[in-house]
């Protein structure tokens, strides 16, 4: 009897211990998986700031190159306008001279008729 009494005690010591060691298992579990998420937000942090600095460059880099281009364009244009207006410039002048040459002849031929 006294024997049965002994393994009870050692069968419920066992089942303290289990439970214990349970309960310690357990704690430690949740101390590595709070370890990990906070590790794994950290990283993600990290992660997302990279990647907005990489957006910021970029979206820098693409207004730099339109304002480029649009620079570019309103240069040519400008020059565009530019060579449009000698040239209108220049026919208006030579329309002058060849209407004052044959004018000119004109009044020589009527000149010479007269003679």
């Amino acid at each position: 009897l006294s024997t049965m009494h002994v393994f009870e005690d050692l069968y419920s010591i066992t089942i303290v211990q289990s439970v214990v060691r349970m309960h310690l298992a357990i704690n430690d579990a949740v101390d590595r998986l709070s370890s990990c998420i906070a590790i794994q937000s950290w990283w993600r942090g990290i992660k997302t700031r990279d990647h907005l600095e990489e957006m910021d460059y970029s979206a820098v880099a693409v207004q730099a190159n339109w304002r480029r281009y649009l620079a570019q364009m309103s240069y040519q244009f400008d020059i565009i306008d530019i060579i449009i207006v000698q040239s209108v410039a220049r026919r208006w002048k030579t329309c002058r001279i060849l209407a004052s040459v044959k004018l000119q002849c004109f009044a020589r031929v009527c000149i010479a008729n007269a003679r």
